[in-house]
């Protein structure tokens, strides 16, 4: 893995710690799962 900082509304912050929090998962994880459902919907057919 490579290490990656970005910068996030405190809303947006706020946001992923509910979503993480209530699947059980760390925020990195919960970002990782995003980043990879967008690359795999912006793939080509």
């Amino acid at each position: 893995m490579v290490r990656t900082q970005v910068y996030l509304t405190s809303d947006e912050r706020a946001g992923l710690e509910f979503l993480a929090e209530n699947k059980g998962i760390e925020v990195s994880e919960l970002i990782r799962m995003a980043v990879s459902h967008l690359l795999e919907q912006s793939a080509p057919a």
